[in-house]
Protein backbone atom coordinates (compact mmCIF):
# COMPACT_ATOMS: atom_id res chain seq x y z
CA UNK A 1 0.00 0.00 0.00
CA UNK A 2 1.55 3.30 -1.03
CA UNK A 3 2.07 6.19 1.40
CA UNK A 4 0.45 9.19 -0.21
CA UNK A 5 1.49 11.59 2.63
CA UNK A 6 4.39 13.65 1.28
CA UNK A 7 5.48 14.90 4.74
CA UNK A 8 5.72 11.51 6.32
CA UNK A 9 9.22 10.03 7.12
CA UNK A 10 9.90 6.61 5.80
CA UNK A 11 12.15 4.10 7.60
CA UNK A 12 14.67 4.36 4.73
CA UNK A 13 14.95 8.12 5.13
CA UNK A 14 15.46 7.72 8.86
CA UNK A 15 18.22 5.21 8.30
CA UNK A 16 19.96 7.50 5.82
CA UNK A 17 19.77 10.39 8.26
CA UNK A 18 21.27 8.37 11.09
CA UNK A 19 24.04 7.11 8.81
CA UNK A 20 24.86 10.65 7.69
CA UNK A 21 24.82 11.91 11.27
CA UNK A 22 27.15 9.09 12.27
CA UNK A 23 29.55 9.91 9.46
CA UNK A 24 29.59 13.56 10.48
CA UNK A 25 30.32 12.54 14.04
CA UNK A 26 33.17 10.27 13.04
CA UNK A 27 34.57 12.90 10.70
CA UNK A 28 34.41 15.48 13.46
CA UNK A 29 36.23 13.13 15.84
CA UNK A 30 38.90 12.32 13.27
CA UNK A 31 39.34 15.95 12.38
CA UNK A 32 39.67 16.84 16.03
CA UNK A 33 42.23 14.08 16.60
CA UNK A 34 44.24 15.12 13.53
CA UNK A 35 44.06 18.74 14.62
CA UNK A 36 45.19 17.85 18.13
CA UNK A 37 48.02 15.71 16.78
CA UNK A 38 49.03 18.54 14.47
CA UNK A 39 48.96 21.03 17.31
CA UNK A 40 50.90 18.62 19.52
CA UNK A 41 53.49 18.08 16.80
CA UNK A 42 53.79 21.80 16.15
CA UNK A 43 54.18 22.38 19.88
CA UNK A 44 56.83 19.65 20.12
CA UNK A 45 58.64 20.99 17.07
CA UNK A 46 58.52 24.61 18.31
CA UNK A 47 59.64 23.93 21.87
CA UNK A 48 61.97 21.00 21.30
CA UNK A 49 62.04 19.23 17.94
CA UNK A 50 63.48 22.09 15.93
CA UNK A 51 66.60 22.06 18.10
CA UNK A 52 67.50 18.45 17.18
CA UNK A 53 69.46 18.29 13.93
CA UNK A 54 69.51 14.89 12.23
CA UNK A 55 71.50 13.42 9.36
CA UNK A 56 72.20 9.98 8.00
CA UNK A 57 75.09 11.28 5.90
CA UNK A 58 77.56 10.27 8.61
CA UNK A 59 80.40 7.78 8.64
CA UNK A 60 83.00 6.39 11.02
CA UNK A 61 86.46 7.85 10.60
CA UNK A 62 89.72 6.96 12.30
CA UNK A 63 93.52 7.02 12.26
CA UNK A 64 94.86 4.19 10.10
CA UNK A 65 98.57 4.04 10.93
CA UNK A 66 100.59 3.31 7.80
CA UNK A 67 103.60 1.14 8.65
CA UNK A 68 106.52 1.88 6.33
CA UNK A 69 109.99 0.43 5.93
CA UNK A 70 112.73 2.49 7.61
CA UNK A 71 115.59 0.55 5.99
CA UNK A 72 115.78 -1.13 2.58
CA UNK A 73 115.99 -4.87 2.19
CA UNK A 74 114.25 -8.13 1.33
CA UNK A 75 111.27 -9.20 3.42
CA UNK A 76 111.96 -12.56 5.03
CA UNK A 77 109.05 -12.86 7.50
CA UNK A 78 105.50 -11.52 7.84
CA UNK A 79 103.88 -12.11 11.21
CA UNK A 80 100.35 -10.83 10.49
CA UNK A 81 97.62 -10.74 7.89
CA UNK A 82 94.54 -8.59 7.27
CA UNK A 83 91.93 -8.58 10.07
CA UNK A 84 94.44 -9.71 12.72
CA UNK A 85 94.33 -7.82 16.00
CA UNK A 86 97.81 -6.93 17.27
CA UNK A 87 99.11 -5.29 20.43
CA UNK A 88 101.51 -2.38 20.47
CA UNK A 89 105.17 -3.42 20.01
CA UNK A 90 104.16 -6.65 18.24
CA UNK A 91 106.52 -7.64 15.38
CA UNK A 92 104.81 -7.20 12.02
CA UNK A 93 107.44 -7.61 9.29
CA UNK A 94 111.05 -8.84 9.29
CA UNK A 95 113.58 -7.48 6.77
CA UNK A 96 116.75 -9.48 6.07
CA UNK A 97 119.28 -8.15 8.64
CA UNK A 98 122.51 -9.56 7.14
CA UNK A 99 123.61 -6.41 5.29
CA UNK A 100 122.90 -4.24 8.33
CA UNK A 101 124.71 -6.69 10.63
CA UNK A 102 127.78 -6.41 8.40
CA UNK A 103 127.48 -2.62 8.47
CA UNK A 104 127.40 -2.67 12.27
CA UNK A 105 130.49 -4.87 12.48
CA UNK A 106 132.31 -2.59 10.03
CA UNK A 107 131.42 0.52 12.06
CA UNK A 108 132.77 -1.17 15.21
CA UNK A 109 136.02 -1.94 13.41
CA UNK A 110 136.32 1.67 12.27
CA UNK A 111 135.68 2.83 15.83
CA UNK A 112 138.48 0.59 17.08
CA UNK A 113 140.84 1.92 14.39
CA UNK A 114 139.94 5.53 15.22
CA UNK A 115 140.77 4.92 18.89
CA UNK A 116 144.23 3.69 17.96
CA UNK A 117 144.74 6.52 15.44
CA UNK A 118 143.81 9.14 18.04
CA UNK A 119 146.15 7.53 20.58
CA UNK A 120 148.90 7.82 17.99
CA UNK A 121 147.92 11.46 17.47
CA UNK A 122 148.34 12.11 21.20
CA UNK A 123 151.74 10.43 21.05
CA UNK A 124 152.71 12.58 18.07
CA UNK A 125 151.92 15.67 20.12
CA UNK A 126 154.44 14.59 22.74
CA UNK A 127 157.01 13.74 20.08
CA UNK A 128 156.44 17.11 18.43
CA UNK A 129 156.86 18.86 21.79
CA UNK A 130 160.16 17.03 22.32
CA UNK A 131 161.30 18.15 18.87
CA UNK A 132 160.42 21.77 19.72
CA UNK A 133 162.47 21.53 22.91
CA UNK A 134 165.37 20.11 20.89
CA UNK A 135 165.15 22.94 18.35
CA UNK A 136 165.02 25.49 21.17
CA UNK A 137 168.21 24.04 22.65
CA UNK A 138 169.94 24.11 19.26
CA UNK A 139 168.82 27.70 18.71
CA UNK A 140 170.12 28.72 22.12
CA UNK A 141 173.54 27.22 21.27
CA UNK A 142 173.58 28.94 17.88
CA UNK A 143 172.65 32.29 19.46
CA UNK A 144 175.47 31.94 21.99
CA UNK A 145 177.97 31.07 19.22
CA UNK A 146 176.82 34.07 17.24
CA UNK A 147 177.14 36.45 20.21
CA UNK A 148 180.68 35.28 20.98
CA UNK A 149 181.81 35.67 17.36
CA UNK A 150 180.15 39.05 17.08
CA UNK A 151 182.41 40.34 19.89
CA UNK A 152 185.55 38.60 18.66
CA UNK A 153 185.20 39.58 15.01
CA UNK A 154 185.87 43.22 15.99
CA UNK A 155 189.28 42.38 17.41
CA UNK A 156 190.07 40.06 14.53
CA UNK A 157 190.15 36.96 16.72
CA UNK A 158 187.46 35.42 14.49
CA UNK A 159 187.32 35.68 10.78
CA UNK A 160 184.46 37.37 9.07
CA UNK A 161 183.63 34.15 7.29
CA UNK A 162 183.35 32.27 10.59
CA UNK A 163 181.14 35.08 11.97
CA UNK A 164 178.86 34.97 8.93
CA UNK A 165 178.57 31.17 9.23
CA UNK A 166 177.45 31.54 12.85
CA UNK A 167 174.84 34.09 11.75
CA UNK A 168 173.51 31.74 9.09
CA UNK A 169 173.47 28.84 11.54
CA UNK A 170 171.46 30.93 14.02
CA UNK A 171 168.91 31.92 11.35
CA UNK A 172 168.58 28.27 10.26
CA UNK A 173 167.98 27.26 13.87
CA UNK A 174 165.33 29.96 14.24
CA UNK A 175 163.55 28.74 11.10
CA UNK A 176 163.74 25.11 12.24
CA UNK A 177 162.29 26.07 15.64
CA UNK A 178 159.49 28.05 14.00
CA UNK A 179 158.61 25.13 11.73
CA UNK A 180 158.67 22.62 14.59
CA UNK A 181 156.56 24.96 16.74
CA UNK A 182 153.92 25.34 14.01
CA UNK A 183 153.71 21.55 13.57
CA UNK A 184 153.41 21.14 17.31
CA UNK A 185 150.71 23.82 17.58
CA UNK A 186 148.74 22.12 14.79
CA UNK A 187 148.91 18.73 16.48
CA UNK A 188 148.07 20.20 19.88
CA UNK A 189 145.02 21.97 18.46
CA UNK A 190 143.70 18.59 17.29
CA UNK A 191 143.75 17.07 20.79
CA UNK A 192 143.45 20.07 23.11
CA UNK A 193 140.55 19.87 25.57
CA UNK A 194 139.66 16.28 24.79
CA UNK A 195 140.52 12.70 25.60
CA UNK A 196 141.20 9.73 23.39
CA UNK A 197 137.78 8.19 24.00
CA UNK A 198 135.96 11.50 23.47
CA UNK A 199 137.97 12.87 20.56
CA UNK A 200 135.81 14.21 17.69
CA UNK A 201 137.09 11.51 15.34
CA UNK A 202 136.13 8.83 17.84
CA UNK A 203 132.75 10.49 18.51
CA UNK A 204 132.04 10.54 14.77
CA UNK A 205 132.63 6.80 14.56
CA UNK A 206 130.49 6.29 17.66
CA UNK A 207 127.64 7.98 15.81
CA UNK A 208 128.22 5.65 12.87
CA UNK A 209 127.95 2.70 15.24
CA UNK A 210 124.70 4.07 16.67
CA UNK A 211 123.25 4.54 13.18
CA UNK A 212 124.23 1.03 12.11
CA UNK A 213 122.80 -0.34 15.38
CA UNK A 214 119.47 1.45 14.81
CA UNK A 215 119.33 0.26 11.20
CA UNK A 216 119.79 -3.31 12.37
CA UNK A 217 116.99 -2.99 14.93
CA UNK A 218 114.71 -1.35 12.36
CA UNK A 219 114.84 -4.52 10.29
CA UNK A 220 112.01 -5.67 12.57
CA UNK A 221 108.94 -3.46 12.06
CA UNK A 222 106.77 -3.12 15.17
CA UNK A 223 103.13 -2.14 15.63
CA UNK A 224 103.02 1.54 16.73
CA UNK A 225 99.62 1.03 18.40
CA UNK A 226 97.25 -1.81 19.17
CA UNK A 227 94.71 -2.32 16.40
CA UNK A 228 93.42 -4.24 13.39
CA UNK A 229 95.72 -5.05 10.47
CA UNK A 230 94.48 -3.64 7.14
CA UNK A 231 95.77 -2.91 3.64
CA UNK A 232 98.63 -5.43 3.77
CA UNK A 233 100.50 -5.26 0.47
CA UNK A 234 103.90 -6.65 1.48
CA UNK A 235 104.90 -10.20 0.51
CA UNK A 236 107.77 -12.48 1.53
CA UNK A 237 110.76 -12.09 -0.80
CA UNK A 238 109.79 -8.60 -1.91
CA UNK A 239 112.44 -5.88 -1.92
CA UNK A 240 111.20 -2.84 -0.03
CA UNK A 241 112.58 0.68 -0.03
CA UNK A 242 112.54 3.20 2.79
CA UNK A 243 109.21 4.96 3.37
CA UNK A 244 107.42 2.30 1.31
CA UNK A 245 103.99 1.52 2.85
CA UNK A 246 103.63 -2.13 3.77
CA UNK A 247 100.41 -2.35 5.82
CA UNK A 248 98.15 -0.36 8.13
CA UNK A 249 97.21 -0.69 11.78
CA UNK A 250 93.76 0.70 12.64
CA UNK A 251 93.46 1.55 16.37
CA UNK A 252 89.93 0.72 17.51
CA UNK A 253 90.08 3.32 20.30
CA UNK A 254 90.88 6.22 17.95
CA UNK A 255 87.64 6.56 16.01
CA UNK A 256 85.12 9.34 15.63
CA UNK A 257 82.08 10.22 13.54
CA UNK A 258 82.25 12.58 10.59
CA UNK A 259 78.67 13.79 10.09
CA UNK A 260 77.94 15.90 7.02
CA UNK A 261 75.19 18.36 7.95
CA UNK A 262 73.48 20.77 5.60
CA UNK A 263 74.65 24.35 5.87
CA UNK A 264 71.14 25.27 7.05
CA UNK A 265 71.53 22.98 10.08
CA UNK A 266 74.80 24.14 11.67
CA UNK A 267 73.95 27.69 12.80
CA UNK A 268 73.22 26.62 16.40
CA UNK A 269 75.89 23.91 16.64
CA UNK A 270 78.48 24.42 19.36
CA UNK A 271 81.40 22.44 20.74
CA UNK A 272 80.33 20.23 23.64
CA UNK A 273 76.70 19.68 22.61
CA UNK A 274 75.40 16.13 23.26
CA UNK A 275 74.85 13.80 20.30
CA UNK A 276 72.82 10.61 19.90
CA UNK A 277 74.28 8.11 17.45
CA UNK A 278 73.06 4.86 15.96
CA UNK A 279 74.77 2.53 13.52
CA UNK A 280 73.63 0.03 10.93
CA UNK A 281 75.86 -2.63 12.45
CA UNK A 282 74.04 -2.62 15.82
CA UNK A 283 70.71 -1.07 14.80
CA UNK A 284 68.35 0.37 17.44
CA UNK A 285 69.75 -1.91 20.15
CA UNK A 286 72.76 0.33 20.75
CA UNK A 287 72.75 4.12 21.03
CA UNK A 288 76.10 5.84 21.33
CA UNK A 289 76.45 9.01 23.37
CA UNK A 290 78.74 11.44 21.63
CA UNK A 291 80.04 14.97 22.02
CA UNK A 292 80.26 17.53 19.24
CA UNK A 293 84.00 18.20 18.96
CA UNK A 294 84.04 20.83 16.22
CA UNK A 295 82.72 22.02 12.89
CA UNK A 296 84.93 21.61 9.83
CA UNK A 297 86.78 24.48 8.22
CA UNK A 298 84.97 24.18 4.88
CA UNK A 299 82.41 22.27 2.89
CA UNK A 300 83.14 18.87 1.42
CA UNK A 301 83.03 20.18 -2.14
CA UNK A 302 85.56 22.93 -1.36
CA UNK A 303 88.13 20.31 -0.30
CA UNK A 304 87.44 17.89 -3.13
CA UNK A 305 90.10 16.96 -5.66
CA UNK A 306 88.44 19.19 -8.26
CA UNK A 307 86.74 22.10 -6.44
CA UNK A 308 83.60 23.43 -8.14
CA UNK A 309 83.86 26.54 -10.30
CA UNK A 310 80.73 28.48 -9.40
CA UNK A 311 81.59 31.54 -11.52
CA UNK A 312 79.96 30.04 -14.60
CA UNK A 313 76.85 30.82 -16.60
CA UNK A 314 75.12 27.51 -15.86
CA UNK A 315 75.46 27.76 -12.08
CA UNK A 316 72.80 26.01 -9.98
CA UNK A 317 72.56 26.59 -6.25
CA UNK A 318 72.99 23.39 -4.22
CA UNK A 319 72.74 23.14 -0.45
CA UNK A 320 76.28 22.43 0.74
CA UNK A 321 77.25 20.05 3.51
CA UNK A 322 79.80 20.78 6.22
CA UNK A 323 81.66 17.97 8.05
CA UNK A 324 81.10 17.95 11.82
CA UNK A 325 83.37 15.90 14.07
CA UNK A 326 81.68 13.93 16.85
CA UNK A 327 83.76 12.14 19.48
CA UNK A 328 82.75 8.87 21.12
CA UNK A 329 84.15 7.71 24.46
CA UNK A 330 86.77 4.95 24.44
CA UNK A 331 84.59 2.95 26.83
CA UNK A 332 81.72 2.86 24.31
CA UNK A 333 84.11 1.97 21.50
CA UNK A 334 85.55 -0.84 23.60
CA UNK A 335 82.10 -2.19 24.42
CA UNK A 336 80.69 -1.76 20.90
CA UNK A 337 83.64 -1.53 18.47
CA UNK A 338 83.25 0.18 15.12
CA UNK A 339 85.11 0.08 11.82
CA UNK A 340 86.18 2.92 9.55
CA UNK A 341 83.58 3.74 6.90
CA UNK A 342 80.48 2.39 8.67
CA UNK A 343 77.24 4.34 8.16
CA UNK A 344 75.85 6.19 11.19
CA UNK A 345 72.70 8.10 12.11
CA UNK A 346 73.42 11.27 14.06
CA UNK A 347 71.15 13.62 16.02
CA UNK A 348 72.66 16.73 17.63
CA UNK A 349 70.92 18.50 20.51
CA UNK A 350 71.42 22.22 19.80
CA UNK A 351 69.31 23.63 22.61
CA UNK A 352 72.34 24.91 24.52
CA UNK A 353 74.18 27.41 22.36
CA UNK A 354 76.87 28.55 24.78
CA UNK A 355 80.38 28.28 23.42
CA UNK A 356 81.81 28.35 19.93
CA UNK A 357 81.82 26.27 16.78
CA UNK A 358 85.60 25.91 17.12
CA UNK A 359 87.32 24.31 20.12
CA UNK A 360 89.73 26.25 22.33
CA UNK A 361 93.33 26.55 21.11
CA UNK A 362 95.41 23.61 22.27
CA UNK A 363 98.65 23.79 24.22
CA UNK A 364 101.69 23.95 21.96
CA UNK A 365 103.48 20.86 23.30
CA UNK A 366 100.43 18.71 24.03
CA UNK A 367 100.34 15.80 21.57
CA UNK A 368 96.99 14.27 20.64
CA UNK A 369 98.53 11.04 19.36
CA UNK A 370 101.92 9.49 20.04
CA UNK A 371 103.79 6.22 20.28
CA UNK A 372 106.76 5.22 22.42
CA UNK A 373 107.95 2.12 20.54
CA UNK A 374 110.98 4.00 19.18
CA UNK A 375 112.22 5.35 22.50
CA UNK A 376 114.43 2.34 23.31
CA UNK A 377 115.99 1.82 19.88
CA UNK A 378 119.43 2.78 21.23
CA UNK A 379 119.18 0.53 24.27
CA UNK A 380 122.36 -1.54 24.47
CA UNK A 381 124.42 0.42 21.95
CA UNK A 382 126.30 2.46 24.56
CA UNK A 383 127.39 -0.75 26.30
CA UNK A 384 128.62 -2.08 22.95
CA UNK A 385 130.55 1.12 22.29
CA UNK A 386 132.08 1.13 25.76
CA UNK A 387 133.19 -2.47 25.33
CA UNK A 388 134.91 -1.57 22.04
CA UNK A 389 136.61 1.42 23.67
CA UNK A 390 137.94 -0.66 26.55
CA UNK A 391 139.26 -3.35 24.21
CA UNK A 392 141.08 -0.91 21.93
CA UNK A 393 142.31 1.82 24.25
CA UNK A 394 146.06 1.40 24.81
CA UNK A 395 147.45 0.79 28.29
CA UNK A 396 149.30 4.12 28.36
CA UNK A 397 146.32 6.13 27.12
CA UNK A 398 145.77 7.78 30.51
CA UNK A 399 149.44 8.79 30.69
CA UNK A 400 149.30 10.27 27.20
CA UNK A 401 146.19 12.26 28.08
CA UNK A 402 147.76 13.65 31.27
CA UNK A 403 151.00 14.60 29.53
CA UNK A 404 149.17 16.38 26.71
CA UNK A 405 146.91 18.12 29.22
CA UNK A 406 149.93 19.39 31.18
CA UNK A 407 151.49 20.70 27.99
CA UNK A 408 148.30 22.56 27.12
CA UNK A 409 148.10 24.11 30.59
CA UNK A 410 151.74 25.24 30.50
CA UNK A 411 151.31 27.15 27.26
Amino acid sequence: MENNNPGATTPQDSSNFLSKQKRNYVFTILSSVIALLGIAYLGYWFFQGRYFKYTNDAYVNGNPLMVTAQVPGIVTKIFVQDADYVLKNTPLVQIDPIDHKIALDKSLEELAKSLRDVAELFSNVLSSKALVDEKQAILLKKVQDYERRRVLVVSGSVSIEDFEHSLYDMEDAQAALKNATEVFQGLLAQVSGTKISTHPRVEAHKQQVRQAYINLKRCTLLAPQSGIISQRSVQVGKWVETSQPLLSVVPLNQMWIEANFKETQIARMRVGQPVRIRSDIYGHEVEYKGILAGVGGGTGSAFSVIPPQNATGNWIKIVQRVPVRIDISEQMLKQFPLRIGLSMYVTVDTRKTKGSMAPCPREKNLARFQTDIYENELKGVDELIQKTVMENQTAYATTLEKDVESIGLSM
